[in-house]
This record gives structure tokens, C-alpha cells and sequence, in this order.
């Protein structure tokens, strides 16, 4: 088989499925390039369902001669020298000679039709971290995606859009401008689209957090209509309750990206919240008191023993780290 023809295989199955079927149709594709072909085909499910819409792309026998007569071999090849593909019928993989002529049709009929039918696919890209690690992503459309540690997304980039998706954690984004292609996130049934912004977005244990640094973002989804933030505001909706807006520092929306936490008036379960992604031990938050608790101030992400600890000292926190299961947080009275 031709090295020419292989080093011309992208990886990309849709474009190899029309290279594929464009070989086949010359004369000279028997065994090797027919067993090379089956190779491939079986190499990843990817690769079956490619070349399957390729072939759609043509029809069966009967409806390709009603369009176009009994000479579409030698019309299309011109002075190829191909023949009708039924002298190799013998030699292909029964599921292929049952399609008859559309394995006939012509490479530049592929070029033609496919790029219409057929968009390219979004490039597709998936990070996950760690607790306690942190990713710093520029991604292909030149945004910058900072990941905070536990999280999980995925970055999908097409021609006409800009999609994450956001499945778990915390993560701040620095949209690169592109006007013709919307930069949304999809987190807990919301879908937040950028208007040109610096903004970041949690979701964790049913709550979904949107704040914005920099420009607008417009939050749907779960709410009666878009709500549209500005700088220095919040979205906060638990999951089937009702959204709520905040003012915030500008400078606290994506702080931890900077190495601290900058809270105002937060409740304190949030915060345990956020010191939970800088450990491996989850966090209990125990006792009546404790959801009752808010929390203002500045904290340095440091382990989480050590965030843990200077939380407790500012908000009379009884902290146990006994055994292996969580750590206990219980608010407790403050000695008088």
C-alpha cells in the first residue's frame, strides 16, 4: 500500500473516512488495501460511524443510477482507468458490497458535499483536578481558564461557539474576545454567557455560584428569566431554590486564583466549602449554630489544617481531626 496514502491519514475520522472511501473505488484497491481498511474501521467505533455518514452522503444503488445513469464510474474518474467496483465485490467485507454503488461515488464529490453536510466536530478538551491542585489553562481560542482543585469541565470549541462545561468545583475564566463565537458555561442547569468579562463560576453540593470581576455576564436557566451581572456582583441559587444577588469586591471574585480568600458577610458553610479543596479529608460542619455563622475577612490559601485553624481562631470554631473520617467543624459559644 502507498506510504503516501497513510501519511495522508489525519486521525480525524470523518476526514479519513472520506479519504478511505475515495480509495477504495480505484482499481488497484485489493487485499492489502482492503485488509488495512478493515484495520481501521475496527480500531475505534469512531471510525465505523464516520465512514457510515459518509457513505449516507451518497444513497443506495438504486437511487444514485436513477440521478445519474450507469455511467457515473467512468463520468466521474474521467480517463482514470477505474472500473465499476463490482470486480472487487469478492473481496470485500460482505457489510461493504451490500452498498453497491455508493461506493463508487468520487472523491470530489466528498470535497463537495461533506464540509456542507458534516461540520467539524468541536475540539474537545477535559480537565479534572485534584484536591489541592490547581490547572492553568490558555485554551486554542487564546481564553485563560484557571481550575480550582476537585473540579471537573470540559472545554468544547466549535466554529460557531465556545462551551464549557462545568460538571463539579471552581473555576475563573478571562474570556478572549471573539464576537462571532459566544463563550457560554453550563453549571447545575445554568447556562452563563459572556458579554465580555473576567468572571468565575462554582458548583458544588447543589449550589451554584456566579461572580463577575470585570464586563457582564448574562445567567439563565433555573431563574424566570436571564439575569444579567455587572462587576462586583453574585448570582447564588441552590438547587430548586430561589436566586439571589449580592454585592461583592470585584477583587474576591476569583481571589484564590491570587492565593487568597476574600470574603464578606459569607455564611460560614460556604466557607468550609472552599477550605475543603485545599485538603484530602472532607469537612463536617456540625452543630445548630454553625450554618448561623458569617465570616469577613482575608484568608491565605495554605493547607487546609492551616486555613482550618486561623478560621477557628476568628470565629471560635471547635476543629477535631481524630481518626480517619472527616474533619468536624462545630461553631462554638465564645468564652465570656
Amino acid at each position: 500500500m502507498s506510504e503516501d496514502f497513510l501519511n495522508a491519514l489525519s486521525g480525524e475520522p470523518l476526514n479519513d473516512a472520506a479519504l478511505w472511501h475515495a480509495r477504495l473505488r480505484r482499481t488497484d484497491a485489493h487485499e492489502p488495501i482492503w485488509v488495512a481498511f478493515t484495520e481501521w474501521l475496527e480500531a475505534d467505533v469512531s471510525h465505523r460511524l464516520a465512514y457510515d455518514r459518509v457513505e449516507a452522503l451518497y444513497g443506495d444503488m438504486d437511487e444514485i443510477g436513477a440521478m445519474v445513469g450507469p455511467g457515473i464510474g467512468r463520468i466521474i474518474s474521467g480517463d482514470s482507468g477505474v472500473e465499476p467496483l463490482r470486480h472487487n465485490v469478492s473481496r470485500r467485507p460482505r457489510w461493504i458490497a451490500g452498498a453497491g454503488l455508493a461506493l463508487i461515488a468520487a472523491s470530489v464529490l466528498v470535497a463537495l458535499v461533506l464540509p456542507r453536510s458534516l461540520p467539524p466536530a468541536p475540539e474537545l478538551e477535559h480537565i479534572t483536578t485534584d484536591t489541592g491542585e490547581t490547572q492553568h489553562v490558555v485554551a486554542a481560542d487564546g481564553s485563560v481558564i484557571d481550575v480550582n482543585g476537585g473540579a471537573s469541565l470540559t472545554i468544547a470549541l466549535s466554529s460557531s461557539e465556545r462551551r464549557i462545561q462545568l460538571d463539579r468545583g471552581e473555576a475563573s475564566f478571562h474570556v478572549a474576545a471573539d464576537p462571532r463565537r459566544p463563550f457560554v458555561v453550563a453549571a447545575g442547569g445554568h447556562e452563563i454567557r459572556d458579554i465580555g468579562t473576567v468572571f468565575d463560576v462554582v458548583k458544588a453540593d447543589g449550589l451554584t455560584l456566579v461572580s463577575v470581576e470585570q464586563g457582564k455576564v448574562s445567567v439563565s436557566g433555573g431563574v424566570a428569566q436571564p439575569v444579567l451581572l455587572s462587576a462586583g456582583e453574585r448570582f447564588e441559587q441552590r438547587d430548586g431554590g430561589d436566586a439571589t444577588l449580592r454585592s461583592i469586591d470585584p477583587a474576591a471574585a476569583a481571589s484564590w486564583v491570587k492565593g487568597y480568600l476574600i470574603y464578606e458577610d459569607t455564611p460560614l458553610p460556604q466557607v468550609v466549602a472552599d477550605v475543603s479543596r485545599y485538603g484530602p479529608r472532607k469537612i463536617a460542619l456540625l452543630g445548630p449554630d454553625s450554618s448561623f455563622r458569617h465570616f469577613s475577612g482575608i484568608l491565605k490559601i495554605d493547607s487546609e489544617d492551616a486555613m482550618l485553624e486561623r478560621l477557628g481562631q476568628l470565629l471560635s470554631l471547635s476543629i477535631d481531626r481524630a481518626g480517619d473520617g472527616p474533619v468536624t467543624v462545630r461553631a462554638v459559644s465564645p468564652a465570656k
